[in-house]
């Protein structure tokens, strides 16, 4: 749930925070799958195990996905497709994760095209041919009573199974909706009615809506008029790495972008929860998963997408889209227990975390200050997927960085300092000296604790 002490986190319903740490994992293989049912499981489980072992506590699904989909008849489900979800539910209570469940994806209810080469199963991935008799297009789809009715009676599926299961994290209407064959102003008018009304399905549990990667001006559009929506209880945000995107901060390093996509959301949909639900890498305009990724074997781009968006105030770590191809070819899965330990103990509902940021000689300082701590990721500026993937430039060691700590909490506090290095696992004390605190040599990023009493 939302906290009732601090609306931008969450919390249990005994009121002890929630901090979502983990990632997509929507489906067996990238976008269709042609294994077994029990081979798919096994990649699955597989997944979840290794990222519950590092301390991950989240995942996302793509109910309507093709391993999955349920919906043989519109607005109708097999009771035998269902099974297979349920299995994907008790893998994830097996393994301590929350689930979100995206309940559609579709774009077009146009039907689907005959050959089954791989570009058009692709394209039929976004289209829901069982509607294609029942609706000329997305706009009578997503207008029309009958539309919405079988949308509800879709859901109420679920609703019926799963409204008081602890392992839902909460109800996605629609993965980026602004990309189905219709205006955003319609999207928008579905999103405020339908919202309230799967939240009656759903009582217990948080009900949100997506929109597509941040990278131009129109979605500067887009994100206004949705999630600023009350009825939108999470304001979510997809963003990626991707050189052909018309916003050139889509080019450049990555714990960058996703800290300005936090910032826009926390100015934008003030007052609630903030979370990057989507990013990672990808070939110009969204044609494929980064050719860089392969060269990523320490998780570069991982550990921007994790650490970033919380140290600029989100209510979790950033959830990174590419699994298979990234998370699980370059066995990355440890960068979420890094994660967990550079937040270990930390309430952020009790510190009320206010970020702040700047960068000084080649440095960037991401600081969260709170009541009690002072936690700040602090991020070799000259190091980013460029120079070690493009040109492969390994990262510089920094042995003389002096952290102003000062400058965050004045002169009226006395404190204890700790570091955690991310990269090597190591972590220790510190002492301050002149208003500054020396850090021990590291590279790329390290992370410091600071524990402040009041004198």
């Amino acid at each position: 749930m939302v906290s009732k002490e601090n609306p931008r986190y969450f919390s249990f319903s005994d009121g002890t925070p929630y901090i979502p740490l983990g990632m997509n994992l929507c489906f067996p293989r990238p976008y269709f799958y042609d294994g077994t049912e029990e081979e798919g499981f096994a990649k699955l489980e597989n997944q979840m195990a290794q990222l519950s072992r590092f301390g991950g506590n989240f995942v996302r699904i793509w109910v309507g996905a093709d391993f999955f989909n349920v919906e043989t008849k519109s607005g109708e489900c097999d009771a035998e497709k269902m099974k297979r979800f349920d299995h994907y539910m008790a893998l994830a209570q097996k393994y301590g994760l929350r689930v979100k469940l995206c309940m559609q994806h579709f774009r077009s209810v146009s039907a689907s095209e005959p050959n089954t080469s791989d570009a058009n199963r692709l394209r039929n991935q976004f289209r829901q041919p069982a509607y294609s008799e029942l609706f000329k297009n997305m706009d009578e789809y997503i207008t029309s009573e009958r539309g919405k009715n079988l949308y509800l009676n879709y859901t109420q599926n679920f609703a019926k199974r799963y409204s008081n299961d602890p392992y839902v994290f909460g109800i996605e209407l629609w993965n980026e909706m602004n990309t189905v064959s219709t205006k955003i102003e319609l999207v928008q008018k579905w999103t405020a009615e339908i919202l309230p009304r799967v939240k009656e399905q759903f009582p217990n549990h948080l009900v949100m809506q997506s929109l597509g990667s941040f990278d131009s001006s129109r979605g500067i559009k887009n994100y206004k008029l949705l999630m600023p929506m009350q009825s939108n209880e999470v304001a979510q945000v997809h963003r990626y790495l991707d050189c052909g995107a018309p916003f050139k901060i889509c080019h450049g390093p990555v714990d960058i972008f996703c800290a300005d996509a936090i910032d826009f959301l926390l100015a934008n949909a003030p007052g609630k929860p903030v979370l990057l639900a989507e990013s990672g890498a990808v070939n110009p305009k969204h044609t494929g998963p980064f050719d860089l990724y392969e060269k990523d074997t320490h998780g570069i781009i991982l550990h921007d997408v994790l650490f970033a968006p919380f140290f600029s105030g989100s209510a979790g770590a950033g959830q990174i889209w590419h699994w298979e191809w990234y998370v699980a070819n370059n066995n990355l899965y440890w960068h979420f227990g890094r994660f967990a330990k550079a937040v270990k103990g930390i309430n952020p509902i009790e510190e009320n975390f206010v970020p702040s940021r700047f960068e000084s000689d080649g440095i960037r300082f991401y600081a969260l200050k709170g009541k009690k701590t002072l936690l700040l990721w602090i991020r070799d500026a000259k190091n980013d997927w460029r120079s070690e993937l493009e040109r492969g430039q390994k990262p510089r060691k920094l042995s003389a960085v002096s952290v102003p700590i000062s400058k965050f909490i004045g002169k009226d506090k006395s404190l204890s300092i700790f570091y955690y290095n991310p990269w090597t696992d190591a972590s220790g004390k510190l002492k301050e000296k002149d208003g500054k605190v020396n850090l021990p040599e590291f590279s790329r990023s390290i992370v410091l604790k600071l524990e402040l009493n009041e004198q």
